[in-house]
């Protein structure tokens, strides 16, 4: 029983540099004999500190758990108070990991301290960082979707879906999924596009080639609940050529009515109403002051009234997102000459409150 006691003290003692100070058993509870001073709690967040920054989803619970212990012995045991560590203790919550990137390579775990996502029409951005190092990871993927994509292939006018690891922001050794357009350097999967809680999550896997021709593996890739912020995109065709937007005019949530417009080069515009609840569903266009509503004006005083359908698939109120399909045949009212199609229809706007 002796030699487990002190077998168990000199793991204690290696977890947390020093006996005298407050540490961890190896079930990351916490284990403290007095008080500290405040220059011994400032110590022993610097270890905890270092070695959050060597977290990964296998062990954030417990690092987290033991980062929040000593965060909270330093508030408590100095005087002054620090806002950054309270702002630090309040981020870290319960610890929960929910939101990560996450990838292997060089024989070690690389966790981000940092990411973010933005859909812009049907390509996704995201950008990593691991802010103690500098290391950065950067995605472009087109034509997003759920479903497998090959990386460092070309699909026209050069486009290809890469990924880019920086070993240091700025840096100019950047290893890329790219080689000759040809054959695949790895895989992306998207496993969930979900516009309600504006998040995105993968995996995904490939060979870096640095501009010497070196080349490294990186596996295990993982992105989960990647918060995402989205542009605005339209798409439609008028009697079967493209509605080429030039303008996205913001919707408004006005009087109960969400409306947006959108301009091309030539003046002509497409506007549509919905109510400001609307939900998901399918809905025929109606005439206003009843919504949903739709025009077509190919010249400023050119009216034309929707008659078709709209179909509602998202709408994030919290965030003021609204997604949906349409097609429609426009028919001339006041001074409108002509009759139009519009079909193919998509948009995915945020809006105003008003």
């Amino acid at each position: 029983m002796g030699s487990k006691n002190i077998f168990r003290g000199l793991v204690f003692c290696f977890l947390f540099c020093t006996c005298n100070s407050p540490f961890l058993d190896l079930n990351g509870a916490y284990v403290r004999s007095d008080e500290i001073s405040c220059e011994e709690a400032e110590d022993n967040l610097i270890v905890a500190e270092s070695n959050f920054s060597n977290v990964t989803t296998t062990n954030y619970f417990e690092l987290c758990e033991a980062y929040k212990i000593v965060l909270q012995e330093r508030i408590d045991a100095c005087q002054e108070v620090d806002e950054d560590l309270l702002e630090q203790l309040a981020l870290l919550g319960d610890c929960n990991l929910t939101s990560f990137f996450q990838v292997n390579f060089d024989n070690d775990t690389y966790f981000a301290s940092s990411s973010k996502a933005e859909i812009d029409g049907h390509t996704l951005y995201i950008d990593a960082l691991k802010s103690e190092t500098g290391e950065a990871f950067k995605i472009v993927l087109h034509d997003l979707d759920v479903g497998t994509f090959n990386l460092g292939v070309n699909h026209g006018n050069g486009i290809r879906n890469i990924i880019q690891y920086l070993p240091e922001v700025g840096s100019n050794n950047v290893w890329e999924s790219n080689t000759d357009g040809i054959q695949p350097q790895g895989q992306l999967v998207i496993t969930e596009v979900d516009y309600n809680n504006m998040w995105v999550s993968g995996t995904f896997n490939f060979i870096g080639t640095d501009s010497n021709g070196n080349t490294k593996e990186f596996t295990s890739g993982v992105f989960e609940k990647i918060v995402f912020t989205k542009k605005d995109d339209f798409f439609a065709k008028v009697d079967g050529v493209e509605f080429v937007d030039v303008d996205i005019i913001p919707g408004v949530n006005n009087f109960g009515i969400i409306g947006f417009k959108v301009v091309d080069e030539n003046g002509a515009s497409i506007t549509i109403g919905v109510a400001h609840d609307v939900t998901i569903g399918t809905y025929n266009f109606r005439v206003l002051p009843e919504v949903p509503s739709g025009d077509y004006s190919p010249t400023f005083d050119d009216f034309h009234r929707a008659t078709g359908t709209i179909s509602i698939t998202t709408h994030n109120q919290e965030h003021n997102l609204l997604i949906g399909d349409f097609e429609f045949t426009a028919e001339p009212v006041h001074t409108g000459v002509g009759t139009y199609e519009i079909t193919e229809g998509h948009f995915c706007v945020t809006y105003i409150d008003n």
